[in-house]
């Protein structure tokens, strides 16, 4: 009889401990990425590009541009997969739109990036042939 309860009591224990929300013990976050543009006809203008975007660590070099790109996090919720959008101005008449997918536990990351609603095959890098 003694054996069931104490049984019972370590069954209830262990029940009420599963139900605690693990806690986290580090915040990650990494709401960059980055793009790299080929630009072999020379169509970018690359000046147009910086002032109408908010970009980071801007790098031209012959034919390539590459800079960072921030995810929009206004609309992300701690605990949830969000899908974000940003659009990438590269002309007057050329905007690309940016969709992030973010995840928002421990803190905040990009899983998934879709440039013009196609999925990229990282999470980190885009690279686009103009």
């Amino acid at each position: 009889m003694k054996t069931n309860i104490v049984l019972l009591v370590i069954s209830i224990l262990l029940c009420i401990g599963c139900k605690k929300e693990q806690e986290c013990c580090c915040v990650y976050v990494q709401t960059d990425y980055n793009i790299t543009i080929l630009d072999s006809l020379g169509v970018v203008d690359t000046a147009y590009l910086k002032n109408n975007n908010q970009l980071h660590n801007f790098n031209q070099n012959d034919s390539l541009i590459t800079f960072q790109f921030n995810a929009n996090l206004d609309s992300t919720k701690n605990d949830a997969l969000v899908k974000t959008t940003r659009l990438l101005h590269l002309s007057a008449t050329d905007t690309d739109t940016l969709e992030t997918e973010i995840n928002g536990h421990c803190g905040r990351f990009i899983s998934k990036i879709w440039y013009n609603g196609i999925l990229q095959p990282e999470a980190t890098a885009i690279f686009v042939v103009k």
